[in-house]
């Protein structure tokens, strides 16, 4: 267990036996990843997380060498009401103006029902180096057009203390709002974010 202290990884991973021991969706021995473990389980809420026409994003830890290509949401008590547009993408973990790395393909109006997991899968597997993800995190974003968005499981995170706290640590360590009147493409970059207190949780594979 030596490496594994040395190499700051925990001895045990009570997020991945949690949350159902599930692995990465082609690397059957890589768990998820997830914001979760940066905001934890604790006082999660049915909350309000996705504003119509708005992207919202998360950092999430990840490693070197992970492929991701399905990004999972988890829909609350209210599903979203006539969607029309849906997508999740992937942007590069750096500290100032993080770039799309890919999206999954628009969902239009499929249905996201409440109160299970909504998965995106993207166009694209995007293995994550050292490159996109020179500080050990990316960010996954999400967007519903729809009259009603869906409810997600998220945490609150005060806006006040979501600042950038270090040099090179995410953006936000809430959420972030970004982008406006989107539709079927996400943002080249994620510019001019606002932290937002109602952090989705966010799970990749």
């Amino acid at each position: 267990m030596s490496d594994l202290v040395r190499g700051k990884y925990p001895v045990t991973a009570p997020f991945y036996k949690v949350l159902g021991a599930n692995s990465n969706a082609t690397q059957s021995n890589i768990a998820l990843r997830s914001n979760v473990e940066v905001v934890g389980l604790n006082a999660l809420t049915d909350g309000t997380a996705l504003t119509t026409q708005v992207a919202t994003a998360v950092a999430i830890p990840v490693e070197i060498g992970d492929i991701i290509s399905k990004v999972t949401v988890f829909v609350g008590a209210t599903g979203a009401g006539t969607p029309t547009n849906s997508w999740a993408a992937i942007y590069s973990g750096v500290a100032t103006t993080p770039s799309l790395l890919g999206q999954s393909a628009d969902g239009t109006t499929a249905a996201i029902a409440a109160s299970g997991a909504f998965t995106f899968t993207l166009s694209t597997p995007i293995l994550v180096t050292a490159a996109n993800a020179p500080y050990g995190y990316i960010y996954a974003s999400v967007m519903v057009k729809a009259t009603t968005p869906p409810t997600l499981a998220s945490a609150t995170i005060a806006t006040a203390v979501a600042y950038q706290w270090y040099t090179n640590a995410p953006l936000k360590m809430s959420a972030i709002a970004h982008g406006s009147s989107l539709t079927t493409t996400a943002p080249a970059t994620i510019a001019s974010g606002s932290a937002q207190a109602v952090t989705p949780i966010v799970a990749l594979s």
